[in-house]
């Protein structure tokens, strides 16, 4: 059985996920239950149609865009509330518009007053109900994180505090590591990273700690695929200034965060992906897997698909998956493929050229182990051999593999015969994560397409 790391982020989307559906329906339950009161069915024509839609699009935008999706977790009730009402009000605004320039007169405006007014009540109802059960679930601690802080002064004393002492944000702070505290805290700086890892998840540095200590910090909170926030001097603000993130009132800066990092850019990939992925299965897959199975089961004895463990999200070991292009070897795992290699047969050698041997890793993206687009994952044992050896090796395994990537889109695959080619391949992939965009993923699946239609030296 592979060793695993819990992703302690999956319950919580997964109830988000669940809460925006329940949401969804309420939503649109407003819509049908008006239109049946009035019209004496639930049957829409054409135009109460197109105004559903319309609605519906109009709410998943301003879900987003006034960031209350984002926000959900870190509200308390009143907050929420309050939050609510304000996105209620912008809706209908937003919708008083579109009906006032965009709809026909036909539609009935006693129907839009007895929805709007419903939406009104009830969504804000809904969504404190929501809030609830998750501030059940975080005093609880089924969703609760844990911190650590590093350097005290009275700004980080104050945040300390407030986010212990409030049971809503979710967060036990476990204390502080500070020579000043004289033995009152978890220990010195050094002893920082003794620490057992495993025992948080966020790290709050206070503006005290030198530049220097701070890059370290950041060094080890990396390799441990940790977050770091960074607590500005408070004298030097007078406002939260742009970029900084803020808990009532009070600045932090994210020091380590990559755009994958946040809720709607996952999501966002997350769902291409799926949506992808099964396109190619239908599409693809469908006829194409039985028919290379067949011309490997007919070449060479052995499994068709060749399962190797690699590295994966969070350095984590998975089971990736290709069609087998080689004799059974025992030097799969620690030789890399080079040309004219006596392993690789016939069959083999035109499916790595045309790159259909990593077609089934789709099934890896489905399964949640893999992105479409994401640093190349490496068998376990190459990637130990390097992870000591490349400055910053480590990051790239801050989200999902990919089944290419921006090192593979711009010609570089196949063996690495020296470490600057290693070294290069860990410098785009990193450069990737911290630059990713969803136009980026799309901009690397066409040219990877571009290079294989060119063909590649190495592709061997």
């Amino acid at each position: 059985m592979l060793p695993t790391e819990k992703n302690k982020n999956y319950p919580v989307l997964l109830l988000l996920s669940l809460y925006l559906i329940i949401e969804m329906g309420v939503f649109n339950a407003m819509f049908f239950v008006t239109h049946f009161f009035l019209f004496d069915r639930f049957r829409l024509t054409e135009e109460y149609r197109q105004l559903s839609f319309l609605a519906n699009i109009m709410w998943i935008a301003l879900l987003f865009f006034l960031g209350d999706i984002r926000d959900f977790f870190k509200n308390n009730r009143e907050e929420t509330l309050k939050k609510s009402l304000r996105f209620v009000g912008f809706y209908i605004s937003l919708f008083a518009l579109c009906v006032i320039f965009l709809i026909d007169e036909s539609i009935s405006k006693v129907l839009l007053a007895y929805y709007l007014f419903g939406v009104t009540l009830f969504i804000p109802i809904v969504r404190v109900l929501g809030f609830s059960f998750i501030f059940k679930k975080n005093v609880h601690g089924s969703f609760k994180k844990r911190a650590v802080f590093i350097g005290h002064d009275d700004y980080s004393e104050q945040f300390f505090k407030l986010l212990d002492s409030n049971n809503y944000y979710g967060m036990e702070c476990l204390g502080f590591f500070d020579r000043s505290l004289n033995g009152a805290g978890l220990g010195e700086l050094e002893d920082f990273y003794q620490f057992d890892v495993d025992a948080y998840d966020y790290i709050y540095v206070s503006w005290t700690v030198s530049k220097a200590d701070l890059v370290q910090i950041i060094s080890h909170a990396d390799k441990q695929f940790k977050k770091v926030k960074v607590l500005p001097n408070p004298n030097e603000i007078e406002e939260i200034p742009e970029g900084f993130e803020e808990l009532e009132g009070m600045a932090l800066l994210e020091a380590n965060e990559l755009p994958l990092d946040r809720f709607l850019n996952a999501a966002v990939k997350r769902t291409f992906d799926i949506a992808f992925s099964l396109a190619v299965m239908i599409l693809v897959l469908s006829w194409l897997f039985p028919l290379v199975s067949l011309l490997i089961v007919f070449e060479t004895r052995g499994p068709v698909l060749f399962r190797q463990i690699r590295n994966g999200n969070k350095n984590t070991p998975f089971v990736c998956l290709k069609f087998r292009t080689m004799v059974l070897n025992t030097e799969a795992d620690t030789k890399w493929a080079t040309k004219n290699d006596p392993r690789i047969t016939r069959l083999g050698s035109m499916l790595r050229k045309t790159s259909i041997d990593e077609l089934p890793q789709f099934f890896n993206v489905l399964k949640g182990e893999m992105s479409i687009v994401g640093p190349r994952p490496l068998p376990v044992k190459l990637n130990d051999q390097y992870k000591d050896r490349i400055e910053k090796f480590l990051q790239r395994h801050s989200y999902k593999p990919g089944i290419t990537g921006l090192a593979q889109s711009m010609g570089f695959r196949g063996e690495i015969e020296t470490i600057q080619q290693i070294n290069a391949r860990v410098k785009l992939d990193r450069f990737y994560l911290q630059k990713w965009s969803f136009f980026f993923d799309l901009k690397i699946m066409l040219d990877t397409i571009r290079v294989l239609f060119k063909g590649q030296d190495k592709a061997y």
